[in-house]
C-alpha cells in the first residue's frame, strides 16, 4: 500500500509540475512547433519531400526522400531517440542533398511513422527501414546512424549486406546488451546527479527539468546556452507515443548471450565518427568498438561535442561526414 501511495503522490506532483509549466507558457507560441513547417519548406526547396510508405497493412514509414530520382549515391540518415529524423539531421540533409540522394527515415513511433504490429525490437525497425527503402527504389546505400540509429544501422548492415554498402556510426554501440546498459545507465545517472532506473527515465522526460537533464547529458556545453522556456516547449512538442517508445527502449536491451554481434562479421567498411566528449558512449568505447570491428573500421572524433555532435557542432560534423562519404564514393 505504501508503494502505491508513494507512486500516486509522485505522479500527482509530476502532473502538478507539468500543469505549472503549461500555465507559465500560456499565451506563448510554441516555437518548436512553429519551426517544423518552416523546416519542411526549406527541405522542399533543397529537393526533398516526405513520403509515407505503407510497407504492410497497418505499418507506415515516413521517409524524407529526393523529389526527383537521380543517379547520385544514396545516403540514408537514421536518427536517435531524442527527436525525429528531419529535426535530428536537418543540417546534414541540407549539406549533402546537392551531391547525394539523401533519405531521412522516421523510425516507427517517430515523426510520421507508426504500426499496429506489437514487435518493438531493433530488428523490426531494421526490417521496416529496409522494406521502405526497397519500395522507394533504393537497392544500395550508405547508412549514417547516431545512437539508436547506429544500432539499427548495425542490424541492417548485418542482415541486408547487399543493401548496405557502407556504414557511418556516431556515438552508438553494435548492440545494447544488458551489461552495457547497466554500466552506461548507472554512470550517466551519476554524472548528472540523478537516479535513473531505466532508459525511459532519461530519454522520455516528463518535466522541463528532465529535458534539461536530457541535453545536459547529451551535449558538451550546448545545454548551458538554452533558456528554460525552450526546454518547456520541447517537452510539449516532442514526446508523443510515450507508451510505445517505452516499449521500444525495453526491447532495445537484450541478454549478453543473445548478442548477434558478439563476434562481428561485417564485410562493409564502418566509419566511426564520434563526439569527443560523449558522456553516454565515451570515446574509450568508440576505440574499443573499432578494435572489435577490426580492419574494416576507422575512427575519428570531434572535440568540444557530446552525444548529439551533429547538432552541437554541425559544421565540423558536416565537414568530416562529407570527407568520409567522398572517400566511399570517389
Amino acid at each position: 500500500m505504501r508503494v502505491c501511495g508513494g507512486w500516486f503522490i509522485s505522479q500527482k506532483h509530476s502532473q502538478e509540475r507539468r500543469g505549472e509549466e503549461r500555465r507559465a507558457d500560456a499565451g506563448m507560441v510554441n516555437l518548436i512547433r512553429a519551426y517544423e513547417p518552416i523546416l519542411r519548406v526549406i527541405m522542399r526547396l533543397a529537393g526533398m519531400r516526405p513520403q509515407k510508405v505503407e510497407i504492410k497493412p497497418g505499418t507506415v514509414v515516413n521517409v524524407w526522400s529526393p523529389t526527383r530520382p537521380s543517379g547520385k549515391p544514396a545516403v540514408v540518415l537514421l536518427h536517435g531517440f531524442s527527436a525525429d529524423g528531419i529535426l535530428t539531421w536537418q543540417f546534414q540533409a541540407l549539406s549533402l542533398a546537392g551531391k547525394y540522394s539523401v533519405y531521412v527515415v522516421d523510425f516507427i513511433f517517430f515523426g510520421g511513422s507508426a504500426t499496429d504490429d506489437p514487435d518493438r525490437s531493433v530488428a523490426f525497425q531494421a526490417r521496416c527501414v529496409a522494406r521502405a527503402l526497397g519500395m522507394l527504389g533504393v537497392d544500395q546505400c550508405t547508412l549514417v546512424g547516431v545512437s539508436y540509429g547506429g544500432m539499427v544501422g548495425f542490424e541492417l548492415a548485418r542482415v541486408e549486406p547487399e543493401l548496405v554498402r557502407s556504414l557511418v556510426v556516431t556515438c552508438s554501440v553494435m548492440t545494447m546488451t544488458e551489461s552495457i546498459s547497466t554500466d552506461r545507465l548507472g554512470k550517466v545517472a551519476r554524472s548528472a546527479g540523478v537516479a535513473f532506473t531505466r532508459w525511459s527515465d532519461y530519454l522520455l522526460p516528463e518535466t522541463s527539468k528532465g529535458v534539461r537533464t536530457l541535453f545536459q547529458i547529451g551535449t558538451y556545453k550546448l545545454y548551458r546556452r538554452i533558456p528554460d522556456w525552450v526546454f518547456r516547449q520541447y517537452l510539449e512538442a516532442m514526446f508523443d507515443y510515450r507508451n510505445e517508445k517505452t516499449e521500444l527502449l525495453e526491447a532495445l536491451v537484450i541478454p549478453d548471450d543473445e548478442d548477434p554481434n558478439k563476434i562481428p562479421n561485417f564485410l562493409q567498411p564502418v566509419r566511426l565518427l564520434w563526439g569527443g566528449n560523449d558522456k553516454i558512449f565515451p570515446l574509450e568505447m568508440a576505440q574499443a568498438l573499432k578494435e572489435k570491428l577490426g580492419d574494416t573500421a576507422t575512427l575519428e572524433h570531434i572535440d568540444g561535442a557530446g552525444h548529439l555532435v551533429m547538432l552541437e557542432r554541425p559544421f565540423a560534423y558536416n565537414h568530416r561526414l562529407r570527407r568520409i562519404l567522398d572517400s566511399i564514393h570517389p
